[in-house]
């Protein structure tokens, strides 16, 4: 037989697991809908050249990380401006003198992003993350109220 003390536990583990996966599928689902705005107002095109690679260092107590992320340098109307990747990876993508494909507003040539740099599937998998959570701590929830 069960016990009944033990099982109390689950509703504030459910409430738990449920709050952290909202947190997680609001957060994708925000970044989601952030990039595919900024790629709906780019609607135009042109390649630029990586000037630089930007190092991101962080630091924490499992030690030190090292990614990075191109900025890349790119011309509309005579007019040079840069534009810098919203993700960096271990491994840098791209090198210094490579060419990119800019996607940039036409109104409004400084807003800027690459489309080979995309963060899509990164917000997709958050929003995974998210639903397995919370669906645990449903789950949880649920079993707490049939015991």
């Amino acid at each position: 037989m069960v016990e009944t003390t033990n099982l109390s536990a689950l509703l504030p583990f459910g409430a738990i697991f449920m709050f952290v996966g909202l947190i997680f599928i609001l957060v994708g689902g925000f970044l989601l809908w952030r990039d595919r705005k900024l790629a709906a107002r780019c609607t135009a095109s042109t390649v630029g050249e990586v000037t630089r690679m930007i190092r991101h260092v962080d630091r924490d107590s499992d030690g030190t990380s090292v990614t990075w992320s191109p900025e890349v340098a790119y011309q509309v109307g005579g007019v040079e401006y840069t534009v810098s990747s919203s993700i960096s990876k271990g491994r840098p993508s791209a090198h210094v003198g490579d060419r990119m494909t800019v996607g940039y507003d036409p109104y409004d040539p400084a807003t800027a992003y690459l489309p080979e740099e995309k963060s899509e599937s990164f917000c997709r998998l958050f929003i995974i993350i998210g639903v397995v959570t919370f669906a645990i701590g449903a789950a949880a929830a649920i079993a707490w109220l049939f015991v």
